[in-house]
């Protein structure tokens, strides 16, 4: 019995050094890849808008995630071409945004998991402000 508690606290112990060593320097190293990864979507997605290979997606501000997906991958008619294309980048623009605010929250939410401070309400929570098209404020995700 005395094997199983030592065994169960040394298991413990190897957990807790894990996770400590994921949060102060893997996911960090995970969180910077990410950023730069949508940064540079954003800007090449940009570039593809300014010479008229993509466009404005009007169906982009109707996007409801629930599940994280890759866009599909199903053929396409070389009419259908520009279209199939913008929609499919501006799903995931939309997935890579919707993942950042995810890793916010789970970012705000573990820093308070094991203090003993209470919890902060949600209306004391910052929710990230994102800008349309037009420049107009708005906040989570689109």
């Amino acid at each position: 019995m005395e094997d199983l508690q030592a065994f169960s606290r040394q298991l413990e112990e190897l957990l807790d050094a894990r996770r400590d060593k994921l949060d102060r320097i893997e996911l960090p190293k995970l969180k910077e890849s990410f950023k730069n990864f949508q940064s540079s979507f954003i800007g090449l997605n940009a570039v593809l808008h300014k010479k008229g290979v993509l466009h404005e997606d009007p169906y982009k501000y109707d996007l409801k995630i629930s599940d994280v997906t890759t866009p599909s991958d199903a053929p396409f008619s070389e009419s259908e071409k520009a279209d199939q294309m913008s929609v499919r980048a501006s799903q995931f623009e939309a997935y890579l945004e919707f993942l950042i605010i995810i890793t916010s929250s789970a970012a705000t939410s573990s820093r308070w998991e094991g203090s003993n401070a209470s919890s902060p309400s949600s209306s004391t929570l910052i929710s990230p402000i994102h800008r349309d098209k037009y420049g107009n404020q708005y906040e989570g995700p689109r």
